[in-house]
Parts: C-alpha cells; sequence; structure tokens
C-alpha cells in the first residue's frame, strides 16, 4: 500500500446534522490508521474537492453527500481510481432507490410507501392500517432536523407531507412506527460489525446478534456500501427485528478505534488488488 496515496473527503457539515464532529473524527481515525502504515493521506472538505477536485491519489476514501460531489466521484472511479464508498454506493442509499433495493433484497423493514408530497396520501394510509408513522425526505439522507419527523396519526403524517411540500422537498417515504427495542449497529465489508441496544438492558432471549449482523451485511450488499451504519428495531416478544434507518459511512462513536481499523484494513487490501492491475 506504501506506493500509492489516499485522499480523505470529508462529509460538508451541512450534511451532518448533529454530527459534524463524529463524522470529521472517524474519517481522521482512518487517516490515522493509513498514515500508521507509512502511506501519505491527504484531507479534504467536502467543498474543496467540489470547487477544485483533488491531487492524483490513487484511493479516495470519501464521506461526501452532495450530487456534485457524487458526479465528480463517479468520473474519478471511472478513471480507475479506487473509492469507498463509492459514488453509486453514496446515490443508493438516499432513501428513495434505497427502499426499493432493500425490498428486492427481501431485508425486513415497516410497511414502507415511497409518495410524492403534494399528494393527498391519507386514504393509502388508511387502506393499509397505518396510523403512528415517520414521514422523512426521500432525495437524501437527512440535512435538517426537520427532514424526520414521526406522526402520531394519519392527519399528522399528511400534515408533515404539506410541509415537505412548502420545502421544496418532492417526495418523501411513509414508514410505519415500529415499537420495540431501539438497536443502533455499525458494519464495515469484510467482517467487522457492532451493535448495541440504546437503553442499556440486554438483549433479550430470542435476538440473535448474529442474525442481525447476516441482515445488515445483506443490506450492505444491496445498496453496495462497505462503511455503514444504521437503526433496527426488537420486538421483545419475539427477537424479530425491522431495519429503520440505513446510513453510508457514519461516525461509529461507540466503536470508532476498531472501526478506524476495520475500514483501513478494507482500504489496504483494496489497494494490493489496484496495484496488481
Amino acid at each position: 500500500m506504501s506506493a500509492v496515496s489516499v485522499a480523505a473527503i470529508l462529509r460538508a457539515a451541512h450534511f451532518s446534522p448533529n454530527s459534524v464532529a463524529s463524522d470529521a473524527a472517524i474519517l481522521n481515525a482512518v487517516a490515522a490508521e493509513v498514515r500508521r502504515r507509512g502511506v501519505t493521506v491527504n484531507v479534504y472538505s467536502e467543498e474543496q474537492f467540489i470547487e477544485s477536485g483533488i491531487g492524483r491519489e490513487a484511493i479516495i476514501m470519501a464521506m461526501v453527500r452532495d450530487p456534485r460531489s457524487i458526479e465528480r466521484l463517479a468520473a474519478l472511479e471511472a478513471g480507475g481510481r479506487l473509492v469507498v464508498n463509492s459514488a453509486q454506493a453514496i446515490a443508493q442509499c438516499a432513501r428513495r432507490p434505497m427502499i426499493r433495493l432493500f425490498e428486492r433484497a427481501g431485508i425486513p423493514m415497516p410497511t414502507t410507501l415511497v409518495v410524492d408530497t403534494d399528494k393527498d396520501i391519507r386514504p393509502q394510509l388508511e387502506k393499509l392500517g397505518i396510523g403512528a408513522c415517520w414521514v422523512k425526505r426521500a432525495d437524501c439522507q437527512t440535512i435538517h432536523k426537520e427532514d424526520v419527523a414521526r406522526a402520531r396519526h394519519v392527519q399528522e403524517a399528511q400534515e408533515i407531507l404539506s410541509e415537505f411540500f412548502i420545502r421544496k422537498i418532492p417526495t418523501a417515504i411513509v414508514a410505519a412506527h415500529a415499537p420495540g427495542l431501539h438497536v443502533k449497529f455499525y458494519g464495515v465489508a469484510d467482517g467487522f460489525f457492532h451493535y448495541y441496544f440504546s437503553s442499556g438492558q440486554p438483549a433479550p432471549a430470542p435476538f440473535s446478534g448474529e442474525s442481525l449482523r447476516q441482515v445488515c451485511q445483506r443490506a450492505a450488499s444491496a445498496v453496495d456500501v462497505v462503511v455503514y451504519g444504521g437503526d433496527a428495531v426488537v420486538d421483545p416478544e419475539t427477537g424479530e427485528f425491522v431495519i429503520v434507518c440505513f446510513n453510508d459511512w457514519p461516525g461509529f462513536a461507540p466503536c470508532r478505534p476498531q472501526a478506524a481499523k476495520a475500514i483501513c484494513k478494507y482500504v489496504a487490501n483494496h489497494a494490493r488488488k489496484l496495484l496488481r492491475k
């Protein structure tokens, strides 16, 4: 790996609501791990990347979210650069394409609809028996805290959707609220996986952490993501779970040192493949 240099591109602050420090910390931690292997790592802001690109680094570790960044990443990949996560993977983690890909892959999710924000969805929700639900912008991941809102009933869901339309958000997903125990998870392709119950209580007896790992790896494969994280909700009686949130390259706050080593290992392994071409 020492024969190549690496670019690390930070996520723009407005794409990291309440997570600017955490998102920067994981990328800097991975950069430090890569440097320990004797490799040069150049860190760029997403704004720098959009405005003037990067140098001749053969490997790019990208936390970007802006469509202009994704387009530039795709061009660099087409030119032979190794990008983690890839441009396609980042684009597919926008909620609208992700939901469709998860449905095809059989990923367990709450009943979820992709809807236009200028439509009346109340009859559709009532037909499906959806009451309490979550309304989220579908064109990308969360930018503002208002991009994800819980509705207590159908009428409130419609009101939130109308607010999205006023904010010029064209599409949204509406997902039935899943009651149960909340689980945070983090993973890296090639094996690393970490989860915990946010309540701090032990996992219910029927729950299988291995089953969660397998489903999350299938979800990552469905959207072609290497570095990922998200949330699940577990039924405490049956141990069954649904994936309620999935993100490309989170902050890994509870397991950052281990995750940084795993991401570095993945990059190193694939750098060797790049050098053999």
